[in-house]
């Protein structure tokens, strides 16, 4: 391999131009004219290097700003897989000398001479900056949204299992009374729901059936209609071990009192 201007590979300005059997007098013809034209022209400006489809590795290409071949089309298979292999490799803009036009790469005339070619070179080469910047903000952008994504993950996996959990409340069989059947559809349009139900039976002639809606939606909603739903008092207890069921107006008032003192300051 050969490099000139090694005071400027930190600046993304090397150009290598990959030469086979057939390239190579074109190939170190241009070298010497990018080398040429470049000599009195302001930094930064392309630095190039000659080497053989054997000498290209990935660490190569990941400090290079452009990759020159010459006919894709009619080069060698090697050749053809390491052009197929740079996007992968770094963020080298592809130039290709005659050929079709195809995705991921600059195109040139086969017969475009070198003037033409080094315009395109200086081209990348003063557009690498910004092009390496937006790279950055890319591999940024890229981590964020991973880090998002595992976010978004955990909260589903929390969601769902407070989803189950809030059916573990549900009744799933309902009593039966004087030949009476019950029966309930509950279906929450999230993950959980702030409408929640209860059925029982308080004795043999009554059941007890609550329906609530808390106000609001999502996780706060449900825990508040689960913890009214088991603070709701029922049945009482009398001295002498009788059992009188609450009538609906005293267990709200009994329930209401509860809230509050439960309130606190939210």
């Amino acid at each position: 391999m050969r490099f000139e201007g090694d005071e400027e590979r930190m600046r993304r300005t090397k150009v290598i131009l990959i030469s086979t059997s057939a390239t190579a007098p074109r190939m170190e013809r241009l070298r010497a004219a990018i080398l040429g034209g470049c000599a009195s022209a302001p930094r930064p400006r392309p630095v190039p290097t000659v080497v053989t489809p054997e000498e290209v590795d990935p660490g190569l290409v990941r400090s290079a700003a452009a990759v020159v071949v010459m006919d894709e089309d009619g080069c060698t298979p090697q050749v053809r897989r390491i052009v197929s292999r740079l996007p992968f490799d770094g963020s080298a803009t592809v130039v290709r000398i005659g050929g079709t036009s195809r995705s991921g790469a600059l195109v040139l005339p086969e017969d475009a001479d070198d003037l033409a070619v080094l315009a395109c070179l200086r081209t990348i080469i003063h557009g690498q900056s910004e092009t390496d910047r937006l790279q950055v903000e890319l591999s940024t952008t890229a981590r964020v949204a991973e880090g998002v994504r595992e976010e978004l993950t955990r909260v589903d996996e929390e969601m769902q299992m407070a989803a189950r959990l809030q059916r573990e409340f549900i009744p799933r069989t309902l009593p039966e009374l004087n030949g009476t059947r019950l029966a309930a559809l509950w279906r929450p349009a999230g993950y959980v729901s702030g409408d929640i139900y209860d059925v029982e039976r308080l004795d043999d002639d009554h059941v007890g059936i609550f329906i609530a809606d808390a106000v609001g939606h999502g996780v706060p909603a449900a825990l508040l209609a689960m913890v009214i739903c088991r603070s709701l008092p029922r049945k009482e207890v009398a001295n002498d071990g009788s059992q009188r069921i609450i009538p609906p107006a005293e267990a709200l008032a009994g329930l209401n009192r509860f809230m509050i003192s439960r309130q606190g300051r939210t």
